[in-house]
């Protein structure tokens, strides 16, 4: 598994974190996906150097659109929490001429985790009992140790019924 972000000291950290579980098999790349020419050169150069199963990514709505270019341009499919973007939507006949899925609104309900940080908050400061003084999101759930078998140490899960 490899991690690309922006943020270079974001992912030495992570990398960290990830190596404490004894996980041994992530490597780390700082790329920055934007709506440039440059980018989408990079990150398609970077695609058919490495290959990928997939690509899963949560990024906003412009690094979207650059990276399912970029999927489309090595055949490497595309997972994304986003919704389907006007932009995006145009990519659907190159996509599937590239034989390769763009799937889309692949997690949470929007504002899922927000909601229930405002709630809790919310709860804690009317109590008087604590105080917030960091927040930080990284949503979804931790799964039982046991099954907390990939390199993340994290799972995704969904229901069709909801």
């Amino acid at each position: 598994m490899t991690l690309v972000s922006d943020d270079a000291f974001q992912l030495a950290t992570f990398a960290d974190r990830i190596g404490q579980l004894h996980r041994t098999n992530l490597t780390t790349e700082v790329m920055s996906a934007v709506d440039t020419t440059a980018s989408l050169a990079l990150i398609t150069d970077f695609l058919k150097r490495n290959y990928f199963a997939c690509v899963v990514a949560l990024v906003p709505e412009d690094a979207q659109y650059t990276l399912a270019r970029a999927c489309i341009a090595t055949s490497t499919p595309l997972v994304t929490a986003s919704y389907v973007s006007p932009r995006l939507r145009h990519l659907h006949q190159a996509a599937v001429d590239a034989n390769i899925p763009l799937l889309c609104e692949c997690g949470l309900d929007p504002g899922l985790d927000h909601m229930g940080a405002v709630s809790m908050i919310a709860s804690i400061q009317a109590s008087g009992r604590g105080v917030i003084s960091k927040f930080t999101s990284v949503c979804g759930g931790l799964p039982a140790p046991e099954s907390a078998d990939n390199p993340l140490g994290y799972k995704f899960s969904w229901s069709p019924l909801g």
